[in-house]
């Protein structure tokens, strides 16, 4: 089997998304860093709203940024995965233009879009087009360290955002967070690293139990974020389709959707994600709602999230999810890194842009 045959792994991995995703501990502490030492944001008291303008990778950071303050932030936050903000945005708008290549074309439209309502501005990315408007217009640019795909950036999409807010009023202080963050994917790294064999390897095994099934991911309020990063993980690295949903809004509606599945007769598994805070009602709700889809003769599993602090807990659930979706990729025999529909996309959307 070749997830336990390490060196047959690294051939079919030529451009180390393994490698990317052990070294993300140290790109987290390397995104504080950077965090830490940008200029402070100017009177971060007249905000009312933060907004994450972003797209794949860069919207997830939103995401989980929306969880976390959800549970423990003052103001709420917003993310646009569009071309044009909500009509309120403005001067009490803190506005996140994230882009790790710095053209993706739907940010830079929030962003001339931002600059016109004179909100609050500052942007994050590796260069481009985005450095360069920024730089003119005197915007804050965090600039994070180059030759990354996007999705294995979100050290630095996440934790700049989150290091920035933390030196202001509109975030708690977060340094025992981070410091138990860090440390638990460091711990993890070394479980779920290639040489450890899938029997004690929760991330091979999750790989494993996944393999030619469609695939469904549910999460609960704080990791709703995180059931999302897992599906774009395994449509990205793994180019499979995967689909994700939460509590308990998905009893009102996809709990039917199981009733008509078995006569696909498409072999599914669905992974449910779980943590201590979801409300005892969802806990309940999960246990029956599992019951029925098991009545179909679909897989389910559960994976509880470790750690003590909101932060930790939601990226021990992320890490997971990123290791097990690149094992997927190479049992399917698949390069887990380059995206070439997606290049493909934006290539064709570029000729008809020059017509």
């Amino acid at each position: 089997m070749i997830l336990d045959a390490p060196a047959e792994m690294r051939k079919n991995d030529p451009s180390g998304m393994l490698r990317m995703a052990r070294k993300l501990p140290e790109q987290i502490e390397r995104g504080i860093a950077v965090a830490r030492s940008a200029p402070a944001l100017p009177d971060s008291s007249r905000f009312r709203q933060i907004v994450v303008a972003g797209l794949g990778g860069s919207a997830i950071a939103g995401d989980i940024l929306k969880g976390l303050l959800e549970d423990s932030g003052s103001i709420p936050c917003l993310v646009v995965r569009e071309y044009t903000p909500p009509a309120f945005i403005g001067p009490d708008s803190l506005v996140f233009c994230s882009s790790y290549s710095g053209n993706t074309e739907e940010t830079l439209s929030l962003y001339e879009a931002g600059k016109q309502k004179n909100a609050g501005l500052v942007c994050l990315g590796s260069g481009g087009e985005l450095q360069r408007r920024a730089l003119a217009d005197g915007v804050p640019f965090l600039k994070m360290d180059e030759g990354l795909p996007p999705r294995a950036a979100i050290g630095y999409s996440f934790f700049m955002i989150y290091g920035l807010l933390a030196r202001t009023s509109l975030l708690p202080d977060n340094t025992g967070e981070l410091e138990e963050t860090v440390s638990l994917l460091r711990r993890k790294a070394e479980i779920y690293r290639e040489e450890i064999p899938t029997s004690d390897n929760p991330a091979k095994s999750m790989a494993s139990a996944l393999h030619k099934k469609l695939i469904i991911v549910y999460g609960t309020r704080l990791v709703s974020s995180v059931a999302m990063r897992w599906k774009c993980q395994f449509n990205e690295n793994s180019k499979v389709l995967a689909f994700a949903n939460v509590f308990p809004e998905l009893n009102h509606n996809e709990i039917e959707g199981w009733l008509g599945f078995r006569a696909l007769g498409v072999p599914a598994e669905v992974v449910v994600l779980r943590d201590r805070s979801e409300h005892s009602r969802v806990s309940k709700r999960i246990g029956i709602t599992l019951e029925l889809i098991r009545g179909n003769g679909t897989g389910t599993r559960e994976v509880w999230s470790e750690g003590e602090s909101p932060l930790a807990r939601i990226f021990s659930l992320i890490y997971l999810g990123d290791f097990a979706s690149i094992y997927l990729a190479l049992l399917y025999g698949q390069d887990p890194t380059p995206v070439n529909r997606i290049q493909e996309l934006k290539r064709r959307l570029s000729e008809e842009s020059s017509k």
